[in-house]
């Protein structure tokens, strides 16, 4: 609801009881002085060049490394500020590492993920990355292991539950509000539809 100067919003029932607001003054949208938000710009603006930077040299490296004269190991050793990080086999959810201890292990970054099954076995490919750029090598793909594939399954399937259970909720909820004419403490709903600990 758009409230206009001294007007009252109706009651709303919150998690903590009932609110009710009422609109006193408003002071109209002004931009920030410079000299409050300098430093975030600057660091905003040395943040986009290096990732300007970062994504110009992960080019070069790529033309170079395609130009098949010179090996991404021999690139990264040339390089200054440049690591080369061999990465094991890496599933759809980004998962690197398939053994036991594998649901342990931070995921890889998911703009890797996509470029890494977008590439294929032998061919090379850059991927811009929150904090830089990467140039990839995909050495071979295959089918998972029987245990990881049923994992990886499983997984997909119970976030694919858990989604259509939450827009069941949704759509069930917003029609009764519609026929009823009620509204929905959405929080004290949540948290009777938790599990228990």
């Amino acid at each position: 609801m758009v409230c206009k100067k001294g007007q009252a919003t109706p009651v709303t029932e919150e998690e903590r009881g009932f609110f009710v607001a009422r609109l006193d003054t408003q002071t109209p949208a002004t931009p920030r002085p410079l000299a409050e938000v300098k430093t975030d710009v600057l660091t905003l603006w040395r943040q986009q060049e290096r990732q300007r930077a970062a994504e110009t040299l992960a080019d070069d490296l790529l033309t170079r490394a395609r130009a098949g004269d010179v090996s991404l190991e021999a690139l990264a050793r040339q390089t200054p500020g440049v690591t080369l990080e061999p990465l094991g086999p890496v599933t759809r959810s980004g998962q690197s590492g398939l053994g036991p201890d594998a649901a342990a292990q931070e995921p890889a970054p998911r703009p890797l993920v996509t470029a890494l099954f977008d590439t294929q076995p032998g061919a090379l490919a850059r991927v811009a990355l929150d904090d830089g750029a990467a140039v990839l090598k995909v050495e071979k793909a295959e089918a998972p292991a029987a245990d990881v594939a049923t994992r990886e399954r499983d997984a997909v399937a119970q976030a694919l539950r858990q989604s259509v259970a939450d827009d069941l909720l949704n759509g069930f909820t917003d029609a009764l509000a519609a026929q009823v004419g009620v509204t929905v403490n959405q929080g004290v709903l949540n948290d009777a539809l938790q599990p228990v600990r």
